[in-house]
């Protein structure tokens, strides 16, 4: 019906999703004053990737909006992650939402457009920026904040598509390894690992085995000491929840 389309329509901003649909939104104040002037376009500014510095890009055009100017949001992680945040997430103190950004909310207060897919490319010749389901997009100012992709250690789904092939040694180890970047997923990532941890020590106590583990953290920067207080603290929490609760079952 007209009305639960119109309900839906002030729900979402201005956001193309992998699906290639675009979704428009009812818009009010400053919103409205953006929204005009993309109705007269003069260059579209692109930015690549959900990163920090994109962050506060995204917030100043929202602030101080440029006539003429559309910015769009390329992202392939609609949420992401303040990195100063995580060891505070490692170690139990922040939740997944109190330390991740919404770039959906963040590019409707704004009037921003948002498309939800990955950049496989950019064809500097034509001035497009190569979507993976998409079709590209146009730009006169391109950005890219998209960080690094380690390429040495597998991800664990990986390891599990090939598991026939695998030894129980090889899968452990894809299991308890992860790097911190690409650190827009290295929250579900490090999950992952906790629970994976967290059945180690379950299966180590039922056999009377000595639940202490080595943790081993490669690189002595700031952030490497504040992950490794934070796993020290995380993990010897988690190691005491699971130690109480087989004793309250048994």
């Amino acid at each position: 019906s007209s009305s639960s389309s119109s309900s839906s329509e002030r729900r979402f901003g201005d956001v193309r999703h992998k699906s290639g649909t675009v979704v428009g939104a009812a818009v009010t104040g400053k919103m409205k004053a953006t929204r005009a002037h993309h109705n007269h376009v003069v260059k579209d500014v692109v930015l690549v990737g959900g990163g920090h510095a994109h962050v506060y890009v995204l917030k100043n055009f929202t602030m101080n909006p440029e006539p003429g100017i559309r910015v769009t949001l390329v992202a392939k992680d609609v949420a992401t992650p303040y990195s100063g945040m995580l060891p505070g997430y490692v170690s139990g103190k922040y939740t997944y939402d109190e330390c991740h950004v919404d770039l959906g909310k963040l590019c409707r207060e704004g009037g921003h457009r948002l498309i939800h897919d990955e950049c496989v490319g950019i064809d500097d010749t034509n001035k497009r920026v190569m979507l993976k389901n998409q079709p590209s997009v146009k730009y006169d100012v391109c950005s890219l904040d998209i960080g690094i992709t380690p390429g040495m250690l597998p991800s664990p789904s990986s390891s599990f598509q090939s598991a026939e092939a695998a030894t129980s040694r090889c899968k452990e180890e894809t299991l308890l390894v992860t790097p911190v970047k690409p650190i827009a997923t290295f929250a579900t990532r490090f999950e992952n690992v906790l629970e994976h941890f967290k059945a180690l020590c379950e299966s180590k106590r039922e056999r009377g085995e000595d639940e202490r583990f080595r943790v081993v953290v490669v690189g002595g920067g700031a952030g490497g000491v504040e992950l490794a207080l934070a796993m020290e603290r995380r993990f010897a929490s988690e190691v005491k929840q699971t130690s109480s609760s087989s004793s309250s079952s048994s």
